[in-house]
Protein backbone atom coordinates (compact mmCIF):
# COMPACT_ATOMS: atom_id res chain seq x y z
CA UNK A 1 0.00 0.00 0.00
CA UNK A 2 1.66 3.53 -0.82
CA UNK A 3 -1.45 5.47 -0.57
CA UNK A 4 -4.25 5.04 1.76
CA UNK A 5 -7.26 7.58 3.17
CA UNK A 6 -9.62 6.14 5.45
CA UNK A 7 -10.47 8.86 8.22
CA UNK A 8 -9.42 12.31 7.85
CA UNK A 9 -6.70 11.90 10.54
CA UNK A 10 -3.93 13.00 8.21
CA UNK A 11 -3.21 16.39 6.85
CA UNK A 12 -2.40 15.58 3.19
CA UNK A 13 -2.04 18.94 1.91
CA UNK A 14 1.62 18.74 2.16
CA UNK A 15 4.91 20.34 0.28
CA UNK A 16 7.18 18.47 -1.95
CA UNK A 17 9.62 17.20 0.51
CA UNK A 18 7.42 15.39 2.47
CA UNK A 19 5.44 13.55 -1.06
CA UNK A 20 8.89 12.89 -1.72
CA UNK A 21 9.70 11.25 1.55
CA UNK A 22 6.46 10.00 2.65
CA UNK A 23 4.55 10.50 6.26
CA UNK A 24 1.43 8.92 7.98
CA UNK A 25 1.67 5.30 9.49
CA UNK A 26 1.36 2.40 7.91
CA UNK A 27 -1.79 1.50 10.08
CA UNK A 28 -3.87 4.19 9.45
CA UNK A 29 -3.66 7.30 6.81
CA UNK A 30 0.17 7.24 4.49
CA UNK A 31 1.93 8.27 1.73
CA UNK A 32 4.89 5.63 1.18
CA UNK A 33 6.77 8.67 -0.48
CA UNK A 34 7.63 8.92 -4.12
CA UNK A 35 11.58 7.87 -3.93
CA UNK A 36 10.66 5.24 -2.50
CA UNK A 37 7.81 4.39 -4.99
CA UNK A 38 10.13 5.00 -7.94
CA UNK A 39 13.10 2.26 -6.40
CA UNK A 40 10.02 -0.19 -5.87
CA UNK A 41 9.07 -0.29 -9.41
CA UNK A 42 12.16 0.27 -11.48
CA UNK A 43 13.12 -2.69 -12.60
CA UNK A 44 9.86 -4.81 -12.26
CA UNK A 45 6.68 -5.02 -13.38
CA UNK A 46 3.91 -4.28 -11.29
CA UNK A 47 -0.06 -4.12 -10.83
CA UNK A 48 -1.79 -1.04 -9.32
CA UNK A 49 -5.14 -1.96 -7.44
CA UNK A 50 -7.37 1.53 -6.53
CA UNK A 51 -10.18 0.06 -4.08
CA UNK A 52 -12.78 2.17 -2.63
CA UNK A 53 -15.60 2.73 -0.58
CA UNK A 54 -18.18 5.42 -0.20
CA UNK A 55 -20.39 6.17 2.98
CA UNK A 56 -23.29 4.03 1.89
CA UNK A 57 -20.94 1.01 2.14
CA UNK A 58 -20.41 0.59 -1.50
CA UNK A 59 -17.17 -0.84 -3.03
CA UNK A 60 -15.74 -0.22 -5.77
CA UNK A 61 -11.84 -1.18 -7.80
CA UNK A 62 -10.20 0.19 -10.63
CA UNK A 63 -7.24 -2.13 -11.33
CA UNK A 64 -4.36 -1.29 -13.90
CA UNK A 65 -2.06 -3.74 -15.32
CA UNK A 66 1.34 -1.86 -15.65
CA UNK A 67 2.31 0.68 -13.40
CA UNK A 68 5.39 2.65 -12.18
CA UNK A 69 7.02 6.17 -11.80
CA UNK A 70 9.77 7.97 -13.09
CA UNK A 71 12.98 8.74 -11.12
CA UNK A 72 12.59 12.73 -9.66
CA UNK A 73 15.14 14.58 -12.67
CA UNK A 74 11.36 13.44 -14.46
CA UNK A 75 9.27 14.94 -11.65
CA UNK A 76 8.55 11.51 -10.49
CA UNK A 77 5.89 11.14 -13.85
CA UNK A 78 3.16 8.45 -13.53
CA UNK A 79 3.15 5.63 -16.06
CA UNK A 80 -0.24 3.35 -15.71
CA UNK A 81 -2.15 1.35 -18.41
CA UNK A 82 -4.09 -1.69 -19.04
CA UNK A 83 -7.21 -1.38 -17.07
CA UNK A 84 -9.95 -3.08 -15.59
CA UNK A 85 -12.64 -1.98 -13.98
CA UNK A 86 -14.09 -3.24 -10.61
CA UNK A 87 -17.48 -1.19 -10.83
CA UNK A 88 -15.09 2.61 -10.67
CA UNK A 89 -14.68 3.47 -13.71
CA UNK A 90 -11.02 4.59 -15.17
CA UNK A 91 -10.05 8.19 -13.83
CA UNK A 92 -6.22 7.39 -14.04
CA UNK A 93 -5.28 6.92 -17.39
CA UNK A 94 -6.27 10.60 -18.04
CA UNK A 95 -3.07 11.22 -15.61
CA UNK A 96 -0.85 8.64 -17.15
CA UNK A 97 2.47 10.77 -18.35
CA UNK A 98 1.98 13.62 -15.84
CA UNK A 99 4.81 15.00 -13.44
CA UNK A 100 3.88 14.64 -9.76
CA UNK A 101 2.61 18.40 -8.60
CA UNK A 102 2.20 19.62 -4.75
CA UNK A 103 1.42 23.79 -4.14
CA UNK A 104 5.00 24.13 -4.00
CA UNK A 105 5.95 22.74 -6.97
CA UNK A 106 3.80 23.02 -9.80
CA UNK A 107 4.67 20.82 -12.52
CA UNK A 108 1.29 19.95 -13.86
CA UNK A 109 0.12 20.78 -17.87
CA UNK A 110 -2.45 23.64 -17.11
CA UNK A 111 -2.39 27.22 -16.54
CA UNK A 112 -3.07 27.27 -13.19
CA UNK A 113 -1.47 25.46 -10.18
CA UNK A 114 -3.86 22.33 -9.70
CA UNK A 115 -2.51 21.38 -6.38
CA UNK A 116 -3.45 24.91 -4.78
CA UNK A 117 -6.80 25.09 -6.71
CA UNK A 118 -7.95 21.32 -5.54
CA UNK A 119 -5.92 21.43 -2.19
CA UNK A 120 -4.30 18.15 -2.92
CA UNK A 121 -1.02 16.79 -4.63
CA UNK A 122 -1.09 14.64 -7.30
CA UNK A 123 0.04 13.55 -11.19
CA UNK A 124 -2.49 16.09 -12.29
CA UNK A 125 -2.86 17.13 -16.12
CA UNK A 126 -5.45 19.65 -16.33
CA UNK A 127 -6.17 19.44 -14.09
CA UNK A 128 -8.02 15.61 -12.47
CA UNK A 129 -10.60 13.24 -12.86
CA UNK A 130 -8.74 11.39 -9.56
CA UNK A 131 -7.82 13.68 -6.47
CA UNK A 132 -7.24 10.75 -3.82
CA UNK A 133 -4.95 12.89 -1.85
CA UNK A 134 -7.59 15.78 -1.56
CA UNK A 135 -9.27 17.49 1.47
CA UNK A 136 -11.19 14.53 3.42
CA UNK A 137 -14.83 15.70 3.59
CA UNK A 138 -18.06 13.48 4.74
CA UNK A 139 -19.79 12.20 1.10
CA UNK A 140 -21.74 14.60 -1.20
CA UNK A 141 -20.28 17.88 -0.85
CA UNK A 142 -20.01 21.02 -3.32
CA UNK A 143 -18.94 23.81 -0.57
CA UNK A 144 -15.59 22.88 -2.06
CA UNK A 145 -15.43 22.10 -5.81
CA UNK A 146 -13.42 19.33 -7.13
CA UNK A 147 -11.66 19.14 -4.18
CA UNK A 148 -12.47 16.07 -1.85
CA UNK A 149 -11.09 12.76 -2.02
CA UNK A 150 -12.61 12.51 -5.44
CA UNK A 151 -12.81 9.51 -8.08
CA UNK A 152 -14.75 11.04 -10.78
CA UNK A 153 -16.26 8.05 -12.69
CA UNK A 154 -17.48 6.79 -9.96
CA UNK A 155 -19.07 9.36 -7.93
CA UNK A 156 -18.03 12.49 -9.74
CA UNK A 157 -16.18 15.70 -8.56
CA UNK A 158 -18.18 16.76 -6.02
CA UNK A 159 -18.58 13.34 -4.08
CA UNK A 160 -15.79 12.43 -1.92
CA UNK A 161 -14.80 9.00 -0.83
CA UNK A 162 -15.09 7.64 2.50
CA UNK A 163 -12.16 5.42 1.75
CA UNK A 164 -9.68 4.86 -0.75
CA UNK A 165 -6.18 2.45 -1.06
CA UNK A 166 -3.55 2.64 -3.89
CA UNK A 167 -1.65 -0.62 -3.54
CA UNK A 168 0.81 -2.31 -6.21
CA UNK A 169 2.02 -5.36 -6.60
CA UNK A 170 4.37 -8.10 -8.53
CA UNK A 171 3.27 -10.15 -11.04
CA UNK A 172 3.52 -13.40 -10.37
CA UNK A 173 4.36 -14.43 -14.03
CA UNK A 174 4.17 -18.22 -13.23
CA UNK A 175 0.58 -17.87 -12.75
CA UNK A 176 -0.27 -16.42 -16.34
CA UNK A 177 2.42 -18.74 -17.60
CA UNK A 178 0.23 -21.70 -16.11
CA UNK A 179 -3.46 -20.29 -17.63
CA UNK A 180 -0.98 -19.69 -20.78
CA UNK A 181 -0.32 -23.20 -21.05
CA UNK A 182 -3.64 -24.82 -20.03
CA UNK A 183 -5.91 -22.28 -22.41
CA UNK A 184 -3.03 -23.76 -25.11
CA UNK A 185 -3.43 -27.34 -24.18
CA UNK A 186 -7.39 -27.12 -24.32
CA UNK A 187 -6.97 -25.00 -27.81
CA UNK A 188 -5.06 -28.23 -28.85
CA UNK A 189 -7.11 -30.98 -26.66
CA UNK A 190 -10.82 -29.25 -28.49
CA UNK A 191 -10.00 -27.09 -31.45
CA UNK A 192 -13.31 -27.71 -33.08
CA UNK A 193 -14.69 -25.58 -29.35
CA UNK A 194 -11.74 -22.87 -28.79
CA UNK A 195 -11.30 -22.38 -32.29
CA UNK A 196 -10.77 -19.17 -34.20
CA UNK A 197 -14.44 -18.38 -35.32
CA UNK A 198 -15.65 -19.46 -31.86
CA UNK A 199 -13.41 -17.00 -30.26
CA UNK A 200 -16.36 -14.02 -29.85
CA UNK A 201 -18.67 -16.41 -28.21
CA UNK A 202 -17.06 -18.24 -25.71
CA UNK A 203 -18.24 -16.62 -22.34
CA UNK A 204 -16.68 -16.12 -19.31
CA UNK A 205 -17.34 -15.60 -15.55
CA UNK A 206 -15.31 -15.51 -12.67
CA UNK A 207 -15.12 -14.42 -8.60
CA UNK A 208 -14.37 -10.77 -7.86
CA UNK A 209 -10.89 -11.46 -6.71
CA UNK A 210 -7.96 -9.91 -8.39
CA UNK A 211 -6.05 -13.04 -8.41
CA UNK A 212 -9.24 -14.36 -10.31
CA UNK A 213 -9.70 -11.96 -12.72
CA UNK A 214 -5.75 -11.75 -13.78
CA UNK A 215 -6.41 -15.70 -14.42
CA UNK A 216 -9.58 -14.79 -16.98
CA UNK A 217 -7.32 -12.28 -19.24
CA UNK A 218 -4.19 -14.56 -18.76
CA UNK A 219 -6.35 -17.25 -20.48
CA UNK A 220 -8.03 -14.97 -22.94
CA UNK A 221 -4.69 -13.36 -23.83
CA UNK A 222 -3.34 -17.18 -24.43
CA UNK A 223 -6.16 -17.95 -27.08
CA UNK A 224 -5.76 -14.68 -28.99
CA UNK A 225 -2.15 -15.95 -29.20
CA UNK A 226 -2.42 -19.15 -30.30
CA UNK A 227 -5.02 -17.99 -33.21
CA UNK A 228 -2.77 -15.05 -33.96
CA UNK A 229 -5.42 -12.39 -32.78
CA UNK A 230 -3.81 -9.34 -32.05
CA UNK A 231 -7.41 -7.34 -31.24
CA UNK A 232 -9.29 -7.60 -28.56
CA UNK A 233 -12.17 -10.72 -28.48
CA UNK A 234 -13.49 -11.12 -24.95
CA UNK A 235 -14.97 -9.37 -21.83
CA UNK A 236 -15.86 -11.22 -18.46
CA UNK A 237 -18.85 -11.06 -16.10
CA UNK A 238 -17.82 -10.88 -12.17
CA UNK A 239 -20.81 -13.41 -10.14
CA UNK A 240 -19.22 -13.43 -6.70
CA UNK A 241 -23.00 -15.61 -6.09
CA UNK A 242 -21.66 -18.53 -8.17
CA UNK A 243 -18.01 -18.36 -7.72
CA UNK A 244 -17.85 -17.46 -3.83
CA UNK A 245 -20.80 -19.33 -2.77
CA UNK A 246 -19.20 -20.27 0.26
CA UNK A 247 -19.08 -16.72 1.66
CA UNK A 248 -22.88 -16.41 1.79
CA UNK A 249 -23.58 -19.63 3.10
CA UNK A 250 -24.60 -19.10 7.00
CA UNK A 251 -24.92 -22.82 7.90
CA UNK A 252 -21.32 -22.91 6.24
CA UNK A 253 -19.81 -19.95 8.03
CA UNK A 254 -21.20 -20.36 10.93
CA UNK A 255 -20.96 -24.15 11.72
CA UNK A 256 -17.51 -24.65 9.56
CA UNK A 257 -15.66 -21.67 9.14
CA UNK A 258 -15.93 -20.05 12.74
CA UNK A 259 -16.53 -22.98 14.63
CA UNK A 260 -13.73 -24.02 16.79
CA UNK A 261 -14.78 -27.78 17.19
CA UNK A 262 -15.58 -28.40 13.33
CA UNK A 263 -11.28 -28.83 13.07
CA UNK A 264 -10.92 -31.00 16.00
CA UNK A 265 -9.49 -33.55 13.72
CA UNK A 266 -6.59 -30.54 12.39
CA UNK A 267 -6.18 -29.51 15.83
CA UNK A 268 -5.51 -33.08 17.22
CA UNK A 269 -3.10 -33.78 14.31
CA UNK A 270 -1.81 -30.72 14.71
CA UNK A 271 -0.14 -31.54 18.51
CA UNK A 272 0.04 -35.41 17.86
CA UNK A 273 3.28 -37.75 17.88
CA UNK A 274 3.67 -37.30 13.50
CA UNK A 275 4.02 -33.64 13.89
CA UNK A 276 6.21 -33.68 17.11
CA UNK A 277 8.12 -35.66 15.01
CA UNK A 278 9.03 -33.10 12.61
CA UNK A 279 9.09 -30.48 14.81
CA UNK A 280 11.59 -32.07 16.85
CA UNK A 281 13.60 -32.94 13.79
CA UNK A 282 13.46 -29.60 12.25
CA UNK A 283 14.36 -27.78 15.44
CA UNK A 284 17.57 -30.13 15.50
CA UNK A 285 18.26 -29.31 11.72
CA UNK A 286 18.10 -25.40 12.77
CA UNK A 287 20.37 -26.32 16.09
CA UNK A 288 17.53 -24.44 18.25
CA UNK A 289 15.96 -25.65 21.44
CA UNK A 290 12.83 -27.54 20.42
CA UNK A 291 10.07 -25.27 23.10
CA UNK A 292 11.70 -21.90 20.14
CA UNK A 293 9.63 -23.69 17.28
CA UNK A 294 6.52 -23.98 17.10
CA UNK A 295 4.08 -26.01 14.66
CA UNK A 296 2.95 -23.09 12.86
CA UNK A 297 6.40 -22.02 12.25
CA UNK A 298 7.55 -25.77 11.20
CA UNK A 299 4.33 -25.40 8.52
CA UNK A 300 5.60 -21.82 8.23
CA UNK A 301 9.08 -23.01 6.92
CA UNK A 302 7.14 -25.85 4.65
CA UNK A 303 5.21 -23.11 2.82
CA UNK A 304 8.14 -20.61 2.10
CA UNK A 305 9.62 -24.03 0.88
CA UNK A 306 7.07 -25.37 -1.47
CA UNK A 307 5.90 -21.80 -2.67
CA UNK A 308 9.62 -20.77 -3.83
CA UNK A 309 9.56 -24.28 -5.54
CA UNK A 310 6.48 -24.08 -7.43
CA UNK A 311 6.51 -20.57 -7.79
CA UNK A 312 10.57 -19.53 -8.84
CA UNK A 313 11.44 -23.61 -9.41
CA UNK A 314 14.08 -23.12 -6.70
CA UNK A 315 14.98 -25.66 -4.21
CA UNK A 316 14.79 -23.23 -1.50
CA UNK A 317 17.08 -23.55 1.63
CA UNK A 318 13.95 -23.36 3.81
CA UNK A 319 13.22 -27.19 1.70
CA UNK A 320 16.89 -28.30 3.79
CA UNK A 321 14.65 -28.55 6.53
CA UNK A 322 12.39 -31.39 5.58
CA UNK A 323 12.97 -35.27 4.32
CA UNK A 324 10.72 -37.04 2.72
CA UNK A 325 8.46 -38.71 5.38
CA UNK A 326 8.33 -34.79 7.28
CA UNK A 327 6.79 -33.98 3.71
CA UNK A 328 4.38 -36.67 4.15
CA UNK A 329 3.46 -35.52 7.24
CA UNK A 330 2.60 -31.85 6.46
CA UNK A 331 1.39 -32.54 3.31
CA UNK A 332 -1.16 -34.76 5.49
CA UNK A 333 -1.81 -32.25 7.90
CA UNK A 334 -2.87 -29.72 4.92
CA UNK A 335 -4.89 -32.56 3.25
CA UNK A 336 -6.97 -32.82 6.96
CA UNK A 337 -7.43 -29.49 7.47
CA UNK A 338 -9.16 -28.95 3.81
CA UNK A 339 -11.34 -32.51 3.90
CA UNK A 340 -13.00 -30.96 7.10
CA UNK A 341 -13.04 -27.45 6.29
CA UNK A 342 -13.85 -27.47 2.38
CA UNK A 343 -14.95 -31.16 1.11
CA UNK A 344 -15.90 -34.37 3.04
CA UNK A 345 -15.77 -33.76 6.33
CA UNK A 346 -18.82 -31.89 6.82
CA UNK A 347 -22.19 -32.59 4.55
CA UNK A 348 -22.77 -27.96 4.77
CA UNK A 349 -19.27 -27.64 2.76
CA UNK A 350 -20.58 -29.51 -0.12
CA UNK A 351 -24.14 -28.25 -0.14
CA UNK A 352 -23.00 -24.88 -0.11
CA UNK A 353 -22.01 -25.65 -3.71
CA UNK A 354 -25.22 -25.98 -4.60
CA UNK A 355 -25.80 -23.02 -6.63
CA UNK A 356 -22.42 -23.84 -9.45
CA UNK A 357 -24.07 -27.17 -9.58
CA UNK A 358 -27.39 -26.29 -10.59
CA UNK A 359 -25.78 -23.47 -12.79
CA UNK A 360 -23.36 -26.40 -14.52
CA UNK A 361 -26.33 -28.61 -16.06
CA UNK A 362 -28.03 -25.56 -17.11
CA UNK A 363 -25.37 -25.11 -19.30
CA UNK A 364 -25.19 -28.56 -20.24
CA UNK A 365 -29.17 -28.98 -20.81
CA UNK A 366 -28.88 -25.65 -22.98
CA UNK A 367 -26.13 -26.79 -25.20
CA UNK A 368 -27.59 -30.81 -25.11
CA UNK A 369 -31.44 -30.02 -25.86
CA UNK A 370 -32.58 -30.05 -29.68
CA UNK A 371 -33.05 -27.29 -31.54
CA UNK A 372 -34.63 -26.20 -34.53
CA UNK A 373 -32.08 -26.01 -37.18
CA UNK A 374 -33.69 -21.68 -37.02
CA UNK A 375 -32.26 -21.40 -33.85
CA UNK A 376 -28.67 -19.99 -32.41
CA UNK A 377 -26.15 -22.73 -31.73
CA UNK A 378 -25.20 -22.95 -27.59
CA UNK A 379 -22.25 -20.91 -26.45
CA UNK A 380 -19.18 -23.44 -27.46
CA UNK A 381 -17.87 -23.15 -24.21
CA UNK A 382 -18.63 -21.40 -20.70
CA UNK A 383 -15.23 -21.07 -18.91
CA UNK A 384 -15.83 -20.06 -14.82
CA UNK A 385 -12.76 -19.15 -12.93
CA UNK A 386 -13.24 -19.65 -9.07
CA UNK A 387 -10.37 -20.40 -6.10
CA UNK A 388 -9.66 -23.87 -4.74
CA UNK A 389 -12.41 -23.11 -1.80
CA UNK A 390 -14.81 -23.35 -5.06
CA UNK A 391 -13.68 -26.65 -6.84
CA UNK A 392 -12.82 -28.53 -3.55
CA UNK A 393 -16.86 -28.50 -2.36
CA UNK A 394 -18.29 -29.09 -5.84
CA UNK A 395 -15.47 -32.01 -6.41
CA UNK A 396 -17.35 -33.37 -3.30
CA UNK A 397 -20.76 -32.73 -4.43
CA UNK A 398 -19.79 -34.69 -7.33
CA UNK A 399 -18.52 -37.50 -4.90
CA UNK A 400 -15.55 -37.36 -6.10
CA UNK A 401 -12.31 -38.42 -4.13
CA UNK A 402 -13.96 -39.77 -1.51
CA UNK A 403 -12.34 -42.79 0.71
CA UNK A 404 -14.32 -45.71 2.33
CA UNK A 405 -12.46 -44.46 5.77
CA UNK A 406 -12.17 -40.60 6.05
CA UNK A 407 -8.54 -38.99 7.24
CA UNK A 408 -8.43 -38.42 10.90
CA UNK A 409 -5.47 -36.94 13.55
CA UNK A 410 -5.33 -40.71 14.71
CA UNK A 411 -5.00 -42.95 11.07
CA UNK A 412 -2.29 -41.30 9.75
CA UNK A 413 -0.32 -44.54 8.92
CA UNK A 414 -3.42 -45.79 7.02
CA UNK A 415 -3.67 -42.61 4.92
CA UNK A 416 -0.62 -43.50 2.47
CA UNK A 417 -3.18 -44.73 -0.42
CA UNK A 418 -5.71 -42.20 -0.21
CA UNK A 419 -7.20 -40.63 -3.15
CA UNK A 420 -8.38 -37.06 -1.42
CA UNK A 421 -4.72 -35.55 -2.05
CA UNK A 422 -4.93 -31.31 -2.57
CA UNK A 423 -1.86 -31.31 -3.95
CA UNK A 424 -3.09 -33.19 -7.07
CA UNK A 425 -6.63 -32.35 -6.68
CA UNK A 426 -5.78 -27.95 -6.49
CA UNK A 427 -3.15 -27.41 -7.90
CA UNK A 428 -2.20 -24.28 -9.39
CA UNK A 429 -4.24 -23.92 -12.39
CA UNK A 430 -6.46 -26.93 -11.34
CA UNK A 431 -9.66 -27.33 -13.72
CA UNK A 432 -12.42 -29.82 -13.69
CA UNK A 433 -13.94 -30.03 -17.56
CA UNK A 434 -17.74 -31.43 -18.26
CA UNK A 435 -17.19 -31.89 -22.09
CA UNK A 436 -20.75 -32.97 -23.68
CA UNK A 437 -20.24 -34.97 -26.63
CA UNK A 438 -22.82 -35.61 -29.30
CA UNK A 439 -23.33 -38.80 -30.33
CA UNK A 440 -25.85 -40.93 -32.45
CA UNK A 441 -27.46 -42.74 -28.71
CA UNK A 442 -27.63 -39.58 -27.54
CA UNK A 443 -25.13 -36.41 -25.68
CA UNK A 444 -22.21 -38.14 -23.66
CA UNK A 445 -20.44 -36.32 -20.58
CA UNK A 446 -16.94 -36.69 -20.18
CA UNK A 447 -15.28 -35.20 -16.67
CA UNK A 448 -12.04 -34.43 -16.74
CA UNK A 449 -10.25 -33.15 -13.23
CA UNK A 450 -7.13 -31.37 -14.56
CA UNK A 451 -7.35 -32.69 -17.83
CA UNK A 452 -7.12 -36.20 -16.88
CA UNK A 453 -10.48 -38.24 -17.49
CA UNK A 454 -12.23 -39.20 -14.77
CA UNK A 455 -15.28 -41.54 -14.20
CA UNK A 456 -18.72 -40.65 -12.63
CA UNK A 457 -19.03 -42.22 -9.39
CA UNK A 458 -21.90 -45.03 -10.13
CA UNK A 459 -20.91 -44.83 -13.58
CA UNK A 460 -17.80 -46.04 -13.61
CA UNK A 461 -18.27 -48.73 -16.76
CA UNK A 462 -17.75 -45.80 -19.24
CA UNK A 463 -15.49 -42.91 -19.20
CA UNK A 464 -18.60 -40.86 -21.21
CA UNK A 465 -22.20 -42.08 -19.97
CA UNK A 466 -25.11 -41.01 -21.73
CA UNK A 467 -26.22 -37.25 -20.15
CA UNK A 468 -29.26 -38.44 -19.34
CA UNK A 469 -27.77 -41.57 -17.28
CA UNK A 470 -25.57 -38.56 -15.60
CA UNK A 471 -28.92 -36.31 -14.87
CA UNK A 472 -30.08 -39.75 -13.39
CA UNK A 473 -27.30 -40.53 -10.98
CA UNK A 474 -27.63 -36.86 -9.27
CA UNK A 475 -31.43 -36.68 -9.70
CA UNK A 476 -31.91 -36.56 -6.15
CA UNK A 477 -29.20 -33.25 -6.33
CA UNK A 478 -30.62 -32.05 -9.33
CA UNK A 479 -34.18 -31.71 -7.25
CA UNK A 480 -32.98 -30.99 -4.06
CA UNK A 481 -30.32 -29.42 -3.77
CA UNK A 482 -31.60 -25.96 -2.36
CA UNK A 483 -29.11 -23.34 -1.59
CA UNK A 484 -31.28 -21.67 0.57
CA UNK A 485 -32.79 -24.53 2.18
CA UNK A 486 -29.33 -26.02 3.28
CA UNK A 487 -27.53 -23.00 4.57
CA UNK A 488 -30.40 -21.82 6.24
CA UNK A 489 -31.53 -24.54 8.01
CA UNK A 490 -27.97 -26.49 8.42
CA UNK A 491 -24.92 -25.67 10.49
CA UNK A 492 -21.90 -27.91 10.70
CA UNK A 493 -21.00 -30.97 12.47
CA UNK A 494 -20.69 -34.29 11.20
CA UNK A 495 -24.04 -34.67 9.76
CA UNK A 496 -24.38 -37.67 7.81
CA UNK A 497 -23.45 -37.58 4.35
CA UNK A 498 -26.09 -37.49 1.55
CA UNK A 499 -24.09 -36.86 -1.17
CA UNK A 500 -22.97 -39.81 -3.45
Amino acid sequence: VFQRRMDGSVNFYRPWDQYKTGFGTAAGEYWLGLENLFHLTLRKTYELLVDMEDFDGNKAFARYSSFSINPEADGYRLNVSGFTDGGAGDSLTYHSGQKFSTFDKDQDSSGSNCAKSYLGAFWYKNCHYANPNGVYLWGADGSINYAGVDWYHWKGWNYSLKTISMKIRQLVMKGREDLHQLAGRLSILFPSLLSEENLRRISFLTSSKHRCVSSVEAFQEALQWHWGRSEAEYSHEVDDELMRFFERCRGYVEGVEKNRTALQEVEKFKHGQEMEGVRRRTAERLGLPHHRLTPDLVEAAFFLCSYELSIKSLHSPWCFLFDESDAKVLEYKSDLKQYWKRSHGHVISSLSSCPLFHHVFRTLDKAGRPRRATEASPEPASILVGHAETLLPLLSLLGLYKDKTPPTASNYHSQHGRSFRTSRIVPYAANLLFVLYDCQRGPRLQLLVNETPVRFPGLESEDAPLYRDVRATYRHLLDGCDFHRECEGRTGGRAPNTEL
